[in-house]
């Protein structure tokens, strides 16, 4: 029965055009809804050099039947640009039943990243990818790994920083808008010591030494003003609201204020876009390299306290 089934079966590798696409997409019938905006996260993939053969590919049944592939040939007549796949052909057609069943990978097993670092780093992505009108389109809401490893490549040397000196979890005060307003404020100039201090202090609930703008941070959690509860748009918000809390000038402010998400947006990605650029900056990484090297600095200091105990 197998070997019946094998002998029918036949693949290839092939360069798809655009116009290939389009017509393989013609025998595309009772297949699972489309996901447009996963079809413009991998036209744009492919725009940008980053799509990777695979052995995932477009599959067909024996009756000509298009089982498998329908995002990426839509990609690829949406991108106009022509790629290498492998091709199926001969698939019973019941095998649809079968395909894309088992369980989807993360982006931290895509990226090899933490989980704490992939976190920050997409919503970070998130929000650099808003317009100036403050809209996000489909494609803008997806990450691809490549994305991911470029901000992450910043981002994680301040994550790692964050969770050396804070390691506890703690609800919202160590969720990922927390953590990305104190890596936004170190990248903007204010004091490290200051940041990891207010961080540390907030996770750790440490509300004897905690500022007045941290007291009021903390009265927002306990009467429910700032939750976790809601997608994109509530974290976005957490976020805004946050970053006043790693301002040393706002130390001693009375009341945390929530901010219109649009201006904070725009201000978000006119005081980064430089970090991102193709060339960084010589001033910035000299500044990458400080934080690494206090990174490094405390996990020596903790594995000689291990060695000594």
């Amino acid at each position: 029965m197998v070997n019946d089934v094998a002998s029918k079966i036949r693949s290839e590798m092939v360069l798809v055009t655009p116009e290939m696409a389009t017509k393989y997409l013609s025998c595309n019938e009772q297949n699972r809804r489309v996901r447009l905006g996963w079809v413009d996260c991998l036209a744009t993939s492919i725009k940008n050099g980053e799509w990777q053969f695979t052995h995932q590919g477009i599959a067909f049944s024996e009756t000509g039947r298009l089982l498998d592939g329908q995002h990426r040939l839509m990609a690829i007549a949406k991108a106009g640009i022509p790629v290498s796949v492998i091709i199926t052909h001969g698939l019973d057609d019941n095998t649809f039943a079968a395909i894309d069943c088992g369980i989807r990978r993360t982006d931290e097993d895509l990226t090899r990243l933490p989980k704490f670092t992939v976190e920050a780093t997409k919503l970070l992505i998130t929000i650099m990818n808003f317009d100036v009108n403050g809209y996000l389109s489909r494609s803008a809401k997806k990450t691809t790994p490549a994305q991911i490893h470029l901000y992450a490549d910043i981002i994680g040397v301040f994550c790692d920083l964050l969770l050396k000196k804070a390691p506890t979890k703690a609800a919202i005060f160590s969720s990922t808008p927390v953590r990305l307003a104190a890596i936004y404020a170190m990248m903007t100039g204010e004091s490290l010591d200051y940041v990891i201090s207010t961080y540390r202090k907030l996770v750790l609930r440490d509300t004897a030494s905690m500022s007045p703008i941290c007291h009021s941070a903390v009265r927002q959690v306990l009467t429910g003003t700032v939750t976790t509860r809601g997608g994109d748009d509530v974290r976005i918000e957490n976020f805004a609201r946050f970053i006043a809390v790693f301002k040393e000038t706002n130390k001693n402010v009375l009341k945390l204020k929530a901010r219109d998400r649009t201006t904070v947006i725009q201000e978000v990605r006119k005081e980064l876009k430089h970090w991102f650029s193709s060339e960084v900056s010589p001033v910035l990484k000299s500044k990458i390299e400080t934080v690494r090297s206090s990174v490094y600095e405390q996990m020596t200091l903790t594995q000689e306290r291990k060695e000594t105990a």
